[in-house]
């Protein structure tokens, strides 16, 4: 017997999450919670005596609470029906993805084994994707060069970082600005994380590769296909191929700055006279820790510096949020050949110089 759970022999997620038992009503408040404080995921990380549960805020880890170890099992087991897992693969790793819409909230869940028990880890969605490339936090000259970009009717975008720099939320915001009315639009993804409107979302999954998908979106009739991640030869060459015969191709991958983007392509194969023709935009991103006004102070050297205690306004955590910053090469350049040295915390000099970020978070950047 299988001990996956069917949506139609239970009531849904959002309603089984209201019900009265103890478990249920204590993940609803770690998610109403986690919600209220921004957190972009929940950890739930059961340990020898005890089940830590932590939220990560502006990109750091923080203990919301702590479970005594006899309940520790129990609220797992009910964490999991809750949100879509099988209560019957323990000690398997196994996703979901499950909605609530009673809070507002959408989680993407993976469980990985431990000695202790397993781990729990949740990605919350933030399904309000921003409206412009402004509202994210970019500068209007980024905003311009990315919307050129873009407007091509094919060539490549690519947008590099390390997992937490921002990069999707971009590309996101970018796919809400295309015509996709007009244009067909795929998006492929491991695994899909947002549904955006007017948009046939492809899920890469065991069996079914990114190269595997975009063989497929070729015969789609597709106008812009956007991948989730450029990551090995054949999806490079497809992709390449792809953005030389009339599709726009948008993705992200996997370099430290702009010049490290083009050495990654020609290291997975595609040929620099390629890139150099279909490349349309190179960008590095990272997020940068903005301080909370309220309760930052000033050192001796006249650096602002992160309050330890923080305050009510920025869940005392000393950061108000974080802001995008990107260094790019867009097609002319990249046409000229032009080169540049990572630029990130150049670009990142005006938020220090104006007691938005702290030396230290201007230092770490690379």
């Amino acid at each position: 017997m299988s001990g996956t759970i069917k949506l139609e022999e239970v009531k849904s997620h959002d309603e089984m999450l209201c019900t009265l038992g103890p478990f249920s009503s204590m993940f609803r408040n770690i998610l109403v919670k986690a919600k209220e404080s921004n957190a972009s995921d929940i950890h739930l990380e059961p340990k020898k005596d005890n089940l830590i549960i932590r939220f990560r805020v502006n990109g750091d880890l923080s203990e919301f609470m702590k479970l005594k170890g006899a309940y520790s099992r129990p609220f797992l087991f009910e964490v999991k029906k809750l949100t879509g897992m099988s209560i019957a693969k323990k000690g398997k790793p196994q996703d979901s993805r499950v909605s609530y819409p009673s809070i507002g909230i959408d989680l993407r869940g993976s469980a990985i084994p431990s000695i202790y028990d397993d781990k729990l880890v949740f990605r919350i969605i933030d399904n309000n994707i921003a409206a412009s490339l402004e509202a994210l936090g970019h500068d209007e000259t980024v905003s311009t060069i990315l919307l050129e970009s873009i407007g091509h009717k094919s060539g490549l975008v690519l947008l590099s970082g390390p997992t937490g720099s921002g990069k999707s939320s971009t590309l996101y915001s970018i796919l809400y600005l295309i015509d996709r009315k007009k244009l067909n639009v795929l998006t492929i993804e491991d695994p899909v994380e947002r549904l955006i409107p007017d948009t046939t979302p492809v899920h890469v999954k065991k069996g079914f590769r990114f190269a595997d998908a975009l063989k497929s979106a070729m015969r789609q009739d597709p106008d812009v296909i956007f991948i989730g991640e450029i990551r090995d030869e054949e999806s490079a060459k497809i992709a390449m191929d792809a953005s030389n015969t009339g599709h726009l191709v948008i993705s992200t991958i996997h370099a430290n700055d702009c010049n490290s983007v083009v050495e990654r392509l020609e290291g997975l194969g595609v040929d620099r006279t390629l890139i150099q023709k279909n490349l349309k935009f190179v960008g590095a991103q990272r997020l940068i820790k903005i301080l909370c006004s309220s309760c930052k102070f000033q050192n001796d050297d006249g650096y602002f510096l992160k309050s330890t205690s923080g305050c009510k306004e920025c869940f005392f955590t000393g950061i108000a949020t974080r802001r995008p910053i990107l260094d790019y090469l867009n097609s002319s350049m990249l046409i000229r050949g032009e080169e540049k040295k990572n630029n990130l915390k150049e670009i990142a000099r005006k938020y220090l110089d104006s007691g938005e970020i702290c030396f230290d978070e201007w230092e770490g950047i690379e």
